[in-house]
């Protein structure tokens, strides 16, 4: 356990919904390149999509709270209120048809 001390070191892992974050992490990110394939000629589904998995995320990670540390976790919840300013941003620049 020793060589992956680092890893599980910055998450609290007292309860299951906290030591699950990698997972929902790692799921975020096949479900970005799937919806990137799928609906390659829809962006207002990836949008979407992307959206809704931005505003999940930050739920998560402010009501769960995985990390330990408090840092990470305004660092973490920052990154994904960046990431749908950006989404939101994409939809002015969506073709009208």
């Amino acid at each position: 356990m020793r060589a992956y001390s680092t890893i599980v070191n910055e998450l609290d892992v007292s309860i299951p919904l906290r030591y699950m974050y990698y997972p929902v992490f790692l799921l975020r990110r096949v479900l970005f390149v799937i919806i990137l394939v799928l609906f390659a000629n829809s962006p207002k589904i990836q949008i979407g999509v992307m959206s809704a998995s931005a505003i999940f995320m930050i739920v998560y990670v402010t009501v769960i709270k995985p990390q330990k540390e408090k840092i990470m976790l305004i660092l973490t919840a920052s990154g994904e209120g960046i990431l749908l300013v950006i989404h939101v941003i994409q939809i002015a620049y969506l073709n009208p048809d």
